[in-house]
């Protein structure tokens, strides 16, 4: 007689939500495991930087201390430009700053008249973080010669030397600004990036705002925060950023990006106060000295984005940009002085010449930029 298969039993609903409540604690469980890994691993690789910079300022520190054996003092000792001589890790060389920041005359007098006169001549090897080292930007490691210890990243909970009061004071501000500003040129090389894919992209930067590029740039909440960023010019020649009053430097600190001479400047850098535009000053233009030329077909360079401006100054408003090949129109004026600009890397001087484009807009271009 044929046995008939019985229809499996049903599972208990009870027991199909414990079985549930275990895949959800084991995925929970995972996730916290891959969380914590993830977390040692940073941790780890944190401690490793830190163990690499804290050998650089041991090397700065044995060179700094025979320069002071052979010659007796730091005198001569150049204590940013010799000190990061004195790294041989080109790696860390290239994405940490190093400076020696030396006890003042009134330190050592104050030390001789208590009667320690075997000190070193400098409280503070300091190592900044700059903008190549990513994450890490404006993180702080120094050796400290008051406790002959190592502090700061990675090290203890410190995140930059004490102030101290009186002679100290301005050279600890130095290189705190240094450091808040690093954050600062971080943002603006990530934006002057984003730019720079956009008009290889697109051929020009013709309705690209801050806002896009600032979004494109995947800047941090802190950085955008601490900064408000703007640029000058189109396609942009400054790069700026100027600090809120969330900055832990407080509101308006300045630092750009000037791209004429390739260089950052003011806070933290050479303190320098951002220029004004002739526009932003209020003040008349000054008139410009022209002769006549006969006019002529001026066809544009090898070059991208060239500026057709309202006045002949490097300062006056783009009207529009051209690109290579195209043809203008010679109106038959150009400048009397010569103004020097920068393309692909390298200066020419030159007049400004007045021409018309096809679709009627007249203007200045810069003769170096024209073939």
């Amino acid at each position: 007689m044929d046995q008939q298969a019985m229809p499996a039993a049903p599972v208990p609903s009870g027991k199909r939500t414990s079985l549930w409540i275990i895949l959800v604690v084991a995925i929970l469980l995972l996730a916290a495991a891959a969380v914590f890994g993830v977390k040692i691993f940073l941790n780890r690789q944190e401690k490793g930087s830190s163990l690499l910079v804290q050998q650089a300022i041991r090397e700065i520190k044995a060179d700094l201390d025979q320069y002071i054996q052979t010659n007796g003092s730091l005198e001569g000792f150049d204590l940013v430009d010799d000190a990061e001589d004195a790294v041989k890790s080109r790696e860390i060389n290239a994405k940490w700053d190093f400076e020696v920041v030396p006890l003042t005359q009134a330190d050592l007098d104050q030390l001789a008249a208590g009667g320690k006169t075997d000190v070193l001549p400098y409280r503070l090897i300091l190592a900044t973080a700059n903008s190549e080292a990513g994450r890490l930007a404006g993180r702080m490691i120094w050796w400290e010669g008051d406790n002959k210890r190592y502090h700061g990243f990675g090290i203890d909970d410190l995140t930059e030397p004490a102030v101290e009061e009186e002679e100290s004071a301005p050279s600890e501000s130095a290189y705190v600004q240094k450091s808040r500003s690093t954050e600062a040129q971080t943002g603006i090389r990530a934006m002057s990036t984003a730019y720079n894919v956009y008009v290889q992209t697109n051929g020009t930067a013709e309705g690209y705002s801050v806002d896009q590029a600032l979004r494109d740039a995947r800047l941090g909440d802190a950085t955008l925060k601490h900064w408000s960023f703007s640029v000058e010019g189109n396609p942009p020649r400054k790069f700026i950023a100027i600090s809120t009053a969330d900055s832990p430097s407080g509101a308006g600190k300045q630092v750009w990006y000037d791209k004429d001479d390739e260089k950052f400047h003011g806070y933290g850098v050479d303190n320098a106060a951002l220029p004004k535009t002739p526009a932003s000053t209020g003040a008349p233009a000054q008139p410009v000295s022209t002769v006549a030329v006969s006019p002529a077909i001026y066809t544009v360079g090898p070059y991208t984005d060239v500026c057709i401006r309202q006045t002949p100054s490097l300062s006056g408003k783009v009207l529009v940009t051209v690109n290579s090949g195209d043809r203008l129109q010679g109106l038959g004026e150009r400048t009397v002085k010569n103004d020097t600009v920068t393309l692909k890397g390298l200066k020419y001087s030159g007049s400004w010449i007045k021409v018309s484009t096809a679709s009627g807009v007249t203007g200045w271009i810069h003769s170096a930029t024209l073939r």
